[in-house]
């Protein structure tokens, strides 16, 4: 199998037009599996800062570098879709909670999580909630604008609901947990027993939903290697030409091994 076309250089095109910020958006979602062989990887709802129901315009959602059917770059769109095909295919599961890591800041897994969890809410089957776990640089708040409260409130304060951490998001069937501001030491809040309850109340209470976590890239394994305990499977994200097969193999063993579902290799050339 093979992918359509190179997302980071679609993605640019694509943001060129309505003006870039980042670089963070890029990839080719090949995955490789941990036998060696490569395969293409072709209650009560939360709060929302925009009005109820209101969705958001194609033009707002390429400029925040979110797929969508409209989109001039069907490669992209389709490369996820099948993304999320294959991931379906080979959990053979229910609702299932993934976390996304890089091997080290920058590798793009916040664009690879945030487009999974997209893909996931274009299937009028499926809803998904996209969780913001990277506490040093976090960047999923921009999807409600101006969140008041997110997953460090909710582990913070035992009275703050889980509905009151869930936002609309403008896109039909996406919701995510932002995180409100920096965090300096994350490991701290990954060791709170509330941690562990947020993840069993997320998956149970919403058991239609597919839970996508951004989380700190693997260089910073004690915070993955606490994570990876909690969520049922790990994509590792791995910037083509930018880390050495040392800092791979450094990666990939902070990450339970039965956890680890593949590797995502992020613009690799055509």
């Amino acid at each position: 199998m093979t992918t359509n076309g190179t997302i980071t250089r679609a993605m640019d095109r694509i943001q060129q037009e309505s003006s870039s910020e980042e670089d963070s958006a890029s990839s080719v979602p090949l995955l490789q599996d941990k036998g060696g062989a490569r395969v293409a990887l072709s209650g009560k709802e939360g709060r929302s800062l925009m009005r109820h129901g209101e969705m958001r315009k194609p033009n707002e959602l390429t400029e925040l570098k979110v797929i969508h059917p409209e989109m001039g770059e069907r490669s992209v769109l389709d490369s996820f879709r099948d993304l999320r095909t294959n991931l379906l295919q080979r959990i053979r599961g229910e609702n299932f909670i993934l976390l996304t890591t890089g091997v080290k800041h920058s590798s793009g897994s916040s664009f690879i999580a945030k487009n999974l969890a997209a893909s996931f809410a274009l299937d009028e089957t499926r809803t998904a909630v996209l969780v913001d776990c990277d506490l040093r640089y976090p960047s999923h708040d921009e999807l409600v604008n101006g969140a008041t409260k997110g997953i460090i409130e909710y582990l913070e304060d035992d009275t703050t609901e889980l509905s009151e951490v869930i936002y609309e998001t403008g896109i039909k069937r996406l919701r995510v947990i932002p995180c409100v501001g920096k965090r300096e030491c994350p490991s701290e809040y990954f060791s709170f027993p509330r941690m562990k309850e947020f993840f069993k109340d997320l998956k149970y209470r919403y058991s239609d939903r597919y839970l996508i976590v951004d989380a700190p890239p693997a260089s910073e394994a004690a915070d993955i290697r606490m994570l990876s305990d909690l969520v049922d499977y790990v994509l590792l994200v791995v910037p083509y030409g930018k880390v050495t097969e040392h800092e791979i193999e450094k990666a990939s063993r902070a990450i339970p091994d039965e956890k680890l579902i593949g590797v995502v290799l992020n613009n690799e050339p055509e």
